[in-house]
């Protein structure tokens, strides 16, 4: 059945460590919706790096709401920190941002 299809494909799938900058509204609904849709294997992992606490708090609400299973999330107020070991970036932040968060994630991404 489907069920078995996918817990096939999730054994199959790499374990990934897949990183956000920003914690907004973008970030929630493409970080929960990589979750809910079962892509990521089990034991992957999403860290999430915003400057305000408010913003990690509803990303962490959204996410214990979806009963992810294996799937750990990690938030942070630092960049830096968000992006280390990470093998997907992803920038959801808004364009006026993007300078200052670039320059300060320059010396830590390759």
């Amino acid at each position: 059945g489907t069920d078995a299809t996918m817990a096939a494909l999730q054994k199959s799938l790499p374990k990934l460590r897949i990183g956000f900058v920003g914690g907004g509204k973008m970030t929630t609904a493409l970080s929960m919706g990589m979750i809910k849709s079962r892509i990521l294997s089990d034991c992957s992992s999403v860290i999430v790096s915003d400057p305000y606490p408010k913003q990690l708090a509803n990303v962490q609400k959204a996410f214990d709401e979806l009963n992810a299973g294996n799937i750990e999330l990690q938030t942070t107020t630092c960049n830096q920190k968000c992006v280390d070991g990470c093998d997907v970036v992803f920038l959801g932040i808004k364009p006026q941002s993007m300078e200052p968060v670039m320059r300060d994630l320059n010396a830590c991404i390759s």
